[in-house]
């Protein structure tokens, strides 16, 4: 047998409901979900950071060639069965970490996005939707945001969701940049960095959640006004803007 299907099929035999304490479900179905979704993702994103022979980023046409589309189908297909083997964990009748329905398809499609971005950042430099993978990632970040628009967690319209509207303008400049000439001979400038704006908007409410869910019933920060997040958001900002100054130097060096 192979040893993801003993992995799995050890987890199945150990989830019962009626042996697991009630305040032992959540962390049991976290790891069942944990496993299924990584064993889908490792070798996908693994092929795809295989794949240097794709032509080159910039400069490539939408389309590219049969070989690449050929990849960036199996890019699509690849992060679409992740999201599918995450949601078909059984919660066991819990609301894991408080998550409804709603929340954890939320979670899942914001974790194809945020690993898009990754596979797109370490090998290409940059997120463009001129191909697979960046493609996966604009429609996922999509997706994120307006899932989260119907979630309500403190009662009404809050910080996550204003994060949403600035990510969904941000996504649609960088469109107008990337395939306009809006904005002239630094389009490909603007498009950049605003790709890289979105995967930054990605992170801070994914730090929010992991720090003050995780672990179950123990959770690293008591809220999301603590200190330590405040600090953790200025971190980012500050890898954003090197990054971002990387990305420039690169640009340049290309034109």
């Amino acid at each position: 047998m192979q040893p993801r299907r003993l992995l799995r099929g050890s987890i199945a035999r150990a989830v019962d409901p009626s042996a697991i304490p009630a305040e032992s479900r959540e962390r049991v179905v976290f790891y069942e979900l944990f496993v299924r979704a990584v064993t889908r993702a490792i070798p996908a994103f693994a092929s795809i950071l295989a794949a240097r022979t794709d032509p080159p980023t910039l400069g490539a046409g939408p389309l590219g060639s049969a070989l690449h589309i050929g990849r960036s189908r199996r890019v699509r297909d690849a992060c679409a069965s992740v999201v599918l083997e995450v949601l078909n964990v059984k919660p066991l009748g819990i609301h894991m970490f408080g998550l409804t329905q709603l929340g954890v398809i939320h979670t899942a499609i914001s974790l194809v996005a945020v690993g898009a971005g990754i596979v797109a950042l370490l090998r290409d430099g940059l997120i463009t939707s001129r191909n697979g993978i960046g493609t996966v990632y604009v429609i996922a970040t999509v997706l994120t945001c307006f899932t989260g628009f119907g979630i309500f967690q403190h009662g009404g319209f809050g910080k996550a969701h204003l994060l949403g509207v600035v990510t969904l303008i941000v996504l649609g400049v960088a469109a107008v940049a990337e395939y306009t000439r809006a904005f002239g001979r630094v389009g490909i400038h603007v498009a950049t960095l605003s790709y890289s704006a979105t995967f930054l908007f990605h992170w801070i409410p994914a730090i929010t959640e992991a720090t003050t869910r995780l672990p179950p019933g123990r959770p690293l920060l008591p809220d999301a006004d603590a200190p330590e997040l405040q600090i953790a958001t200025g971190v980012l900002v500050v890898v954003f803007l090197l990054g971002a100054s990387v990305q420039l130097r690169l640009l340049r060096a290309v034109r």
